[in-house]
């Protein structure tokens, strides 16, 4: 399947990162809803040896507006926000585009808000010269912002790569990745440091569609 135009990849492409990434994340007990880092690193990783993709990840704050939904990534101390080591947001870019592989878990943030909106789980990928200005001006469904923090970049970044459990985060998923057509296996068996094999699925999650 080629690839428009204004997208870095495909849609079946996008879910199956989403998705190895993903089942990965909760095999290992972590926190999906606060692993942006993790989705941006390594799938940009897999831009690159899978798809012959430079791109970079990209820290700082953003926000989307879903079906009457606004969802802002950032640190809120109830008169402004920023971005800081607790509260932000991490998206992949290459070719002015802005790729977001946490966008299937915007239904799990709202509900977490307690908003009345359910959203269905769909791909993020949107071009940086159709972002809006502020977060006041997005008015329709699908509108984003970004505002890079380079500085917390090289921060997070730093820390990210000096914990070596890391590197084999990504190696197991680079691994697991295939791009379609290839066929991607539905599960993998992943052992510890303990000797002890499990075998992971592929996250439950599919995508419905774009934003």
């Amino acid at each position: 399947m080629p690839t428009p135009k204004n997208l870095l990849i495909t849609l079946p492409d996008y879910e199956r990162m989403f998705r190895v990434i993903h089942g990965v994340l909760l095999n290992e007990r972590g926190d999906p809803l606060r692993a942006c880092m993790y989705f941006s690193v390594i799938g940009c990783a897999i831009l690159d040896r899978h798809h012959r993709v430079k791109a970079e990840p990209v820290f700082g704050m953003a926000a989307y507006r879903l079906d009457g939904q606004v969802i802002v990534f950032a640190e809120n101390d109830g008169q402004s926000i920023r971005a800081t080591p607790t509260g932000f947001h991490c998206w992949i870019e290459a070719d002015g585009v802005a790729v977001d592989l946490q966008a299937p878990l915007f239904k799990d943030f709202a509900a977490k808000q307690e908003s009345p909106v359910v959203l269905p789980r769909k791909m993020m990928q949107k071009r940086l010269d159709q972002a809006s200005a502020s977060i006041e001006e997005m008015a329709v469904s699908g509108t984003h912002w970004y505002s890079r923090d380079d500085g917390l970049r090289s921060e997070l970044l730093a820390d990210f790569i000096q914990k070596p459990a890391n590197s084999d985060f990504v190696e197991i998923c680079l691994q697991w990745y295939k791009p379609t057509p290839k066929k991607v296996q539905d599960h993998i068996q992943i052992g510890n440091q303990h000797g002890q094999v499990s075998k992971v699925p592929l996250s439950p999650f599919c995508i419905t569609g774009a934003w």
